[in-house]
């Protein structure tokens, strides 16, 4: 890839760099209820569901990883570490970090400027 992605098999290549970041789309779950929630001015509920889906997406990121990194990474795992540890370790360490960046930056546009989640028709 272009973008120096480390590929040992294409199926790691789908799960590492497509599965993941379909799965992170999951966030979106919460949508209706944020949208709701701003439209009846009820910004601690919107921001209570804002973080919930990105936990959501989050989660869901980090698990196709953490398959991934358990198939095809084993070899990266230190001796006497399960694998799985090492994987929800390394995995951890940027996802949720990740998440918490995404959850402050997405509670606080919906604090401070909520008519930039509204669709315009």
């Amino acid at each position: 890839m272009v973008t120096g992605a480390y590929i040992i098999h294409p199926i790691q290549a789908l799960i590492d760099y497509v599965l993941s970041f379909v799965l992170v789309g999951l966030c979106a779950i919460t949508a209706n209820v944020v949208l709701k929630s701003i439209k009846q001015n009820n910004q601690l509920k919107a921001s209570c569901y804002v973080v919930i889906g990105c936990l959501i997406g989050s989660l869901g990121g980090f698990i196709m990883h953490n398959v991934a990194a358990i198939i095809f990474f084993a070899s990266f795992a230190p001796p006497n570490q399960p694998v799985w540890l090492y994987a929800t370790i390394y995995n951890a360490s940027y996802v949720f970090p990740s998440f918490i960046v995404s959850s402050v930056i997405m509670v606080s546009l919906v604090q401070m400027r909520p008519k930039l989640i509204f669709f315009h028709k």
